[in-house]
């Protein structure tokens, strides 16, 4: 988070994460943080904007759909047809990625 909001230093109590369910420490792309849950125990964070639907929506680069992907097949174990059709309906991917794109993805290793 550090490093995609610039270096700034900024307070964060994760026990007020986790029982607020997020927390925003400043207004940009990637200035909230977010309580996922656990795993084994282990708390689960992430970070996001604290904005919806009044930020247009950009298709992601081939490379972040191509990790995404990966993730799936790897470490959720879904099938390439159950990647595409995940995939497929996720706004920024209806009208502008391609299904043959998204099945090269589903099956690349």
């Amino acid at each position: 988070m550090k490093q995609e909001n610039n270096g700034l230093d900024f307070p964060l109590d994760l026990d007020e994460v986790v029982s607020e369910g997020q927390y925003t420490f400043r207004p940009s792309w990637y200035g909230t943080v977010l309580y996922a849950g656990e795993e084994a125990g282990f708390p689960i964070f992430t970070f996001s904007a604290d904005w919806g639907e009044e930020v247009p929506v950009n298709a992601p680069s081939y490379e972040y759909l191509n990790m995404i992907a990966k993730g799936l097949r790897e470490y959720v174990g879904l099938q390439p047809e159950e990647i595409v059709n995940y995939l497929r309906g996720k706004p920024g991917i209806t009208g502008y990625i391609q299904d043959e794109d998204l099945w090269s993805l589903a099956r690349s290793e």
